[in-house]
């Protein structure tokens, strides 16, 4: 589990908050690709939460150059300046998140098996669906005997738990030849790709890291509080609302906590007043959140691997 651990807890979050690159996106270039996404239903809140550019003149050019006496112009604003105000005008609005399982598809059948097998912690059934011995998790290949299934509080547990609270979408199973060729692939969550579509990647000027300042708090009126727990008071209440993360407290909670789990604890967060807050963990979603990509190998779905997770 110690193995485990350093490698999800430590790029998810250590790497992530340090400033890393973006996450390992999916093989057909994930955040680039023109494809079409959502939101399942979310589980229920706890109780309480219902260059230098100088030019070389010439050395038979005696005269030394004179200095530029026009006027200079006035620049205009800064792109940068101007790609922060459009994404925050962005930011303020709702992210929409619509499912594309059909109900009643052998997709939305496996998947609503496998959300029972994760609450119920169905060791066999969720063994089944896994390679036979390694699978790769953020970019890193990872055994599975270090997911330790046998404990019930694994990490991995709740990563796949939360992965599937959220919409999935279909892709082509170009790139997978393992992959049944009539059935294609599924990834769930879709919030990184509707995070990507809806708030485009600066220029880099800008820089991608932006990603890493903020969570997407999915469901509907999720409360925000005061402190890190169910008794105090409730700030706000929000639906798919992008919120800035307090990046410097969630370094602290990892370096301090270790395990950062996916489902319980808090994210603090920053609001648009400056204001400190926090939501539970189940709801808060990294824009560069781990993402678990579906096939059907012999006739038999199977989870290929989870890309994401910085």
């Amino acid at each position: 589990m110690k193995t485990y651990y350093l490698i999800i807890i430590g790029t998810f979050f250590i790497s992530a908050l340090a400033g890393a690159s973006l996450a390992t996106a999916l093989r057909h270039n994930f955040f680039q690709e023109q494809l079409g996404l959502g939101t399942s239903s979310t589980q229920p809140q706890p109780a309480s939460e219902a260059k230098d550019n100088t030019s070389t003149v010439a050395a038979t050019n005696p005269t030394p150059a004179q200095p530029n006496k026009s006027k200079p112009q006035t620049e205009p604003k800064t792109s940068v300046d101007v790609q922060k105000k459009k994404l925050e005008q962005l930011l303020a609005q709702p992210l929409n998140l619509p499912d594309e399982v059909k109900p009643g598809s052998e997709f939305a059948q496996f998947r609503q098996r496998l959300q029972q097998a994760l609450k119920a912690r169905d060791v066999q059934f969720v063994q089944s669906i896994l390679p036979p011995e390694q699978m790769e998790i953020s970019g890193k290949v990872v055994p599975i005997a270090s997911l330790n299934l046998k404990d019930s509080n694994s990490y991995f547990w709740g990563l796949l738990e939360k992965t599937l609270q959220v919409g999935c979408f279909p892709l082509s199973n170009e790139g997978h030849p393992k992959v049944d060729p009539t059935t294609g692939i599924w990834v769930c969550n879709n919030l990184a790709r509707e995070f990507a579509r809806r708030y485009p990647y600066p220029e880099k000027q800008l820089g991608k890291e932006y990603a890493l300042n903020y969570v997407v708090v999915v469901g509907k009126k999720i409360n925000l509080r005061s402190q890190p727990n169910t008794t105090s008071p409730v700030i706000d209440a929000v639906s798919n609302k992008v919120v800035k993360v307090n990046r410097r407290l969630l370094a602290q909670q990892a370096q301090n906590n270790g395990n950062l789990d996916p489902i319980k604890g808090w994210t603090p967060l920053i609001l648009a007043n400056n204001q400190q807050a926090n939501v539970y963990n189940q709801f808060a979603y990294s824009p560069l959140a781990n993402r678990a990509v579906f096939g059907k190998i012999n006739g038999k779905w199977q989870l290929l691997y989870m890309p994401g997770g910085r």
